[in-house]
């Protein structure tokens, strides 16, 4: 659509000339895509740091999209578009094709980050029940639960929910 707003978003590594960002803004400049459509974010080094750092890219600018498409390689999109859903509410993926010769190779490196991923999101859950107790008494002092809290511990944002859900632990 020619109103769709693209996010570039990668940092630099060690021997390279420019960022990821630049080097993707200047491939779709190159294709057709105006550059006031795209917008930079050069910061980031993992797929969770691409995915936070676009989301405040977004917001800096003023947009709040309620679905986002992920485009990436084909072996990185489950991982991608899970860790996505911190961030917006529906992610979807588009894949691209990876070379055939390095398939292997990246499916393996993909398998070991989606384990950590998964290590990493069982350690949070662990961490926010300890915290939930205390979240659940700020919102019930506060008679309602603040955006950060229902973004944090995933309660819902209704005020209704969130007072049941208080009375039924207190």
């Amino acid at each position: 659509s020619p109103e769709t707003i693209a996010v570039v978003s990668g940092g630099q590594g060690p021997g390279e000339e420019i960022t990821e960002a630049e080097a993707m803004r200047e491939y779709l400049v190159q294709h057709g895509i105006s550059g006031q459509r795209i917008l930079l974010e050069s910061q980031s080094r993992t797929t969770q740091e691409n995915l936070q750092y676009s989301c405040q890219v977004l917001e800096q600018a003023g947009i709040h999209p309620q679905t986002v498409g992920i485009v990436t390689s084909d072996y990185h999109i489950f991982r991608a578009c899970w860790l996505a859903r911190r961030y917006f509410p529906y992610a979807f993926g588009l894949a691209g094709k990876s070379e055939a010769g390095m398939r292997l190779n990246y499916a393996i490196r993909e398998y070991f980050a989606v384990i950590k991923m998964i290590q990493e999101l069982a350690e949070a859950e662990i961490s926010l029940a300890a915290g939930r107790r205390s979240a659940i008494q700020i919102a019930a002092n506060n008679r309602q639960v603040p955006a950060y809290c229902s973004a944090v511990i995933g309660f819902p944002s209704s005020s209704t929910e969130i007072s049941s859900e208080v009375r039924g632990s207190a």
